[in-house]
């Protein structure tokens, strides 16, 4: 979306002209009368403070020298205000009630985190230049000397789909121009049911609703993206917010309990008897998207919650390492695919989102985890995708986005980062259409045609399942009907014996290579690592060997999981098969990465290969 860029607020001279330019969401406003040019202008051109401010056909704006110009845009949320105004670098927040300009802002961006009364003085010099910035979810009202509201304080609130930011010039040339910039990268996402559409239909009509967010560290914090969030929907719905914050963190460990805290109220309504919306925040720092399904967490981090009306899904820092053979994204998805999966298990129906995160400051070796999870909302589509890294890369990474390489700047006297990511959020949620059906598909329970014929081990006869055979010299395999999952007759066990090679292997036969040959799969097994008297596990592997792109590809999809002592699932996404291929099997090694300091077995319960980039596991909701 073009947007108007100040390249020198200290002359206001910019370059372009205005006639026949498309400007959405911008005023050019100084004063009393209006102005009605039919510029292609989407709102409106207004009048100054004293006198008149004139803009003529050649898209020339004129006023007395040394007025000073008030010029509200509205930005696409992605925008900052340092990034619009070139000499506006400056930025910091205000958290008062009332604020005074002076000559000390000159060249600043104040970024006002709460309800705030701006005063502007009779003179602040020619060349002054301050962008105020609407930071937090609050009116701010900006007064003139001879107190004439400049900014009216419902108008000048976060709008729909963008943030608004008042830029205020004093100049001393008396003519300056208007210049289109290009459009933005970032796309505003058309109305349209999705993973917000459930919680928003409960907000608009007053109802109770409750919101689960899993995430990292990134959203811990408490000026994070998680807590802005949750104000802005206190203030656009006056409805009472409460967080429960996970408790294991304690700012140097994961060593806190594991449970939830008391609800903190993070916005009050200003009427009782409103309704509240409960926010279940599970941020565990370090963390990837498995991690809270392990048997130490899950039954208080997901078994005890009621049914979100929304599950917002933000990992993907923790998640980075995974290799890529042959470019695949395969792993990578599979890692976001698999805590999907479990979560629309325990919450069948479900509407999720998922954050694309933000790119790493001085590398760019978190796009392939970008892609990765651009991949899954390709693949289910279901899943609404909320694309922060889009943001963060539009404006170019700016450092005061970032604490360190990697998050968000998210503190009281910085935030701008947490804000950015929150700006991403708000986005998708403005453009969702309220509807209390609104769901995303679990793709465990969608119906599969399994390309393995002995995927799930009905037909075990013998020592070992139909397809199946040891790895290693010492694994101890057998059929278990008591630690199975639920809905099945019975599981494989595997006793590593303290062989880091000791496994199994399903190998392809003749049939159903043919079935799979010149087409693009993915692998969606049903694991249950179990925990060791040490609190660990035993770090199993998992890897899909197949010839794709010319070359036999392994792809190990299981080391970043961490789901320890709970049922996953472990995914290998849209692997494409050469048609050619000779050869084409998967391996299970319970202990892999270390020798056992006892012997907890592997828990195999289905294998489930189809067609097509969306893993699909047939199980009942």
């Amino acid at each position: 979306m073009p947007y108007i860029k100040l390249t020198n607020p200290r002359f206001a001279n910019l370059t372009g002209q205005l006639p026949g330019k498309n400007f959405r969401g911008i005023d050019f406003i100084a004063g009393v009368s209006a102005l009605n040019l039919d510029l292609s202008i989407a709102d409106k051109i207004a009048a100054q403070l004293a006198g008149t401010m004139l803009c003529d056909a050649a898209g020339i704006v004129s006023g007395p020298a040394g007025s000073l110009y008030r010029i509200q845009t509205e930005l696409p949320t992605s925008k900052l205000a340092p990034a619009v105004v070139d000499s506006v670098v400056n930025f910091r927040d205000v958290n008062a009630a009332t604020y005074t300009l002076s000559s000390n802002d000159n060249g600043w961006t104040l970024n006002f985190v709460k309800a705030c009364v701006v005063t502007v003085p009779a003179n602040l010099g020619s060349g002054f230049a301050v962008s105020l910035r609407q930071g937090g979810y609050e009116p701010v009202r900006v007064t003139h000397p001879s107190n004439v509201a400049i900014e009216d304080p419902t108008y000048f609130f976060r709008t729909r789909k963008r943030q608004s930011v008042l830029h205020l010039v004093q100049v001393a040339k008396t003519r300056f121009t208007l210049a289109e910039v290009n459009p933005t990268t970032a796309v505003t996402p058309a109305s349209a049911v999705n993973g917000f559409s459930k919680l928003k239909a409960k907000l608009s009509s007053s109802q109770n609703a409750t919101m689960l967010i899993h995430a990292d560290s990134t959203m811990w914090e408490r000026n994070s993206a998680s807590y802005k969030f949750a104000e802005f929907l206190g203030a656009r719905y006056n409805v009472n917010v409460t967080v429960r914050l996970w408790q294991e963190w304690v700012k140097t460990a994961l060593t806190g309990p594991m449970r939830y805290g008391p609800a903190e109220t993070v916005y009050s309504a200003s009427v009782a008897g409103r309704p509240t919306l409960d926010i279940y925040l599970l941020a565990i720092p370090g963390a990837s998207a498995g991690t809270a399904f392990d048997a130490r967490r899950r039954p208080t981090a997901i078994d005890a919650l009621p049914t979100p009306d929304c599950i917002i899904i933000h990992h993907g820092h923790n998640q980075q390492t995974f290799e890529t053979p042959g470019n695949l994204l395969s792993a990578g998805a599979g890692l976001f695919f698999g805590p999907i999966g479990v979560l629309s298990q325990r919450f069948p129906g479900a509407p999720m989102v998922m954050t694309t995160q933000n790119p790493w400051r001085d590398n760019a070796e978190y796009l392939k985890v970008y892609n990765s999870i651009k991949k899954v909302a390709a693949a289910l589509p279901s899943l609404t995708l909320i694309d922060s890294f889009a943001a963060w890369d539009e404006v170019g990474k700016p450092g005061n986005l970032y604490i360190d390489n990697v998050h968000p700047t998210a503190n009281a006297a910085n935030s701008v980062g947490a804000q950015l990511v929150t700006d991403s959020i708000v986005k998708v949620w403005d453009a969702a259409t309220p509807d209390l059906n609104a769901t995303t598909v679990s793709w465990p329970a969608l119906p599969a045609v399994n390309l393995l014929v002995n995927g799930d081990m009905t037909d075990w006869t013998a020592a070992l399942p139909t397809g199946w055979t040891k790895t290693g010299s010492k694994p101890t395999v057998s059929k278990d009907t008591e630690n199975k999952h639920a809905g099945f007759a019975h599981c494989m066990s595997i006793v590593p014996n303290a062989d880091t090679g000791a496994g199994v292997r399903y190998s392809l036969s003749a049939a159903e290579r043919a079935a799979v040959a010149g087409k693009t799969v993915s692998l969606a097994i049903l694991v249950k690592d179990t925990v060791r008297s040490t609190g660990k596990a035993n770090n199993f592997y998992a890897s899909f060997v197949a010839k794709s792109g010319g070359a036999v590809r392994t792809i190990a999809f299981t080391g970043l999981q961490r789901s320890y002592g709970g049922w996953m699932w472990y995914v290998a996404s849209g692997v494409p098969v050469d048609a050619d291929v000779a050869e084409v099997y998967f391996t299970l090694i319970p202990n892999f990465f270390n020798a056992a300091v006892d012997n907890q077995p592997l828990l195999i319960q289905k294998a489930v290969l189809v067609e097509g980039d969306l893993p699909k596991g047939g199980l009942a909701a």
